[in-house]
C-alpha cells in the first residue's frame, strides 16, 4: 500500500512540474500577438486537492495557528498572471504565479471557518478582495496588503437554514506590479443549518 501511495505522489508531482514547464515554454515562445490578450490570467488547472506533508512551512503554520490538523483537506490552485498593459513587467516579458491554498472545517451546525494563503511569486501586493461562497452565499473581505508577497487569513461561515451539504470556493481577487490578477480555488465542504 505505501509503494502505490508513494507512485501516486511521485506521479501527482510530475504530472504538475510537467505542466508548469510546458506553461512557461508556451508563455515565454508565444508569438507578440498572443501577449495582446485582454485576459489577464492564464489558469494551469492546478485546482487540487494537497497532502497536508506537501504543504510549505509557513503555509502548515498558517493553517495549524487557524486550528487546522494534518486530518483536514487542503486544496491549491495557481493561476499564472501575465504582466497587464500598464504595467513595466509587459515590457520584460515576465510573468507572476498566484498560489492560493485553502481549507474549511465546521465549528458549528451553523459556523464554519475557511482559511487560506495567497502567494504572488514575482511581484508585491498591495490589495486583495477574497470572497467565499457557501450554498449560494458570499462572505467578503478586502484587505490592504503592505508590499507584500504573501497573505494569511480566513473568513467565518454562517449558515442557519436547512441543514446541508455545500462546497465552499474562494475567489481572490490581487492588486500588484502586475495589474490585476484572479485566483480561485476550492476549499472544501461543510454540512451547516438547523
Amino acid at each position: 500500500m505505501r509503494k502505490n501511495e508513494s507512485w501516486y505522489k511521485f506521479m501527482k508531482k510530475l504530472t504538475l512540474l510537467i505542466t508548469s514547464l510546458s506553461l512557461v515554454f508556451a508563455l515565454n515562445f508565444a508569438p507578440e500577438s498572443h501577449a495582446e490578450s485582454t485576459t489577464n490570467e492564464i489558469t494551469t488547472d492546478q485546482k487540487s486537492e494537497v497532502d497536508f506533508n506537501d504543504l510549505p512551512e509557513n503555509v502548515k503554520a498558517h493553517f495549524y495557528s487557524d486550528g487546522f490538523s494534518e486530518n483536514d483537506d487542503f486544496y491549491q490552485t495557481t493561476v499564472i498572471q501575465p504582466a497587464d498593459g500598464n504595467s513595466p513587467a509587459k515590457n520584460q516579458r515576465l510573468v507572476n504565479a498566484l498560489v492560493l491554498h485553502a481549507a474549511t472545517r465546521k465549528i458549528s451546525n451553523t459556523m464554519a471557518y475557511t482559511s487560506y494563503t495567497l502567494v504572488s511569486s514575482n511581484s508585491a501586493m498591495y490589495k486583495a478582495e477574497f470572497s467565499v461562497t457557501y450554498r449560494g452565499k458570499k462572505f467578503n473581505s478586502t484587505v490592504n496588503i503592505p508590499n507584500r508577497f504573501d497573505y494569511n487569513g480566513g473568513v467565518y461561515i454562517n449558515h442557519s437554514g436547512s441543514k446541508g451539504y455545500g462546497g465552499v470556493r474562494v475567489t481572490a481577487q490581487v492588486y500588484n506590479g502586475f495589474g490585476a490578477g484572479t485566483v480561485t480555488s476550492t476549499a472544501g465542504g461543510v454540512t451547516l443549518g438547523k
